[in-house]
């Protein structure tokens, strides 16, 4: 028994290390990609991106609020802590989006 734990443990391994490696070459095709794209197309990207993690962050912020108003009004207590860090997010992606629209 003994030999088939060790030949499971070292398929385990094999297979780890395939993983890992296809993890690897992903990793390097996109850095490749992303370099072969010109600097204004990665920056108009990179635009959008923040242009919709600020939208998302906003909305989710609004829902949020919205929600521990609700639960403060039930008398289920006060807690605004992930509206407010929600907000936060959205105040950092569009500061991130006016760097990258005001960079030469």
């Amino acid at each position: 028994m003994s030999e088939t734990g060790s030949e499971g443990t070292a398929a385990r391994i094999e297979l780890v290390v395939k993983i890992l490696g296809l993890v690897y070459s992903v990793i390097c095709i996109l850095w490749l990609v992303w370099a072969m794209i010109p600097e204004h197309r990665r920056r108009l990207i990179a635009m959008r991106v923040m242009t919709r993690m600020h939208s998302a962050a906003t909305a989710a912020a609004f829902r949020t609020g919205h929600q521990a108003m609700a639960l403060e009004i039930s008398g289920c207590g006060e807690n605004y802590s992930l509206p407010y860090a929600l907000s936060i997010a959205a105040q950092q992606a569009a500061r991130a989006y006016d760097k990258l629209r005001y960079t030469a």
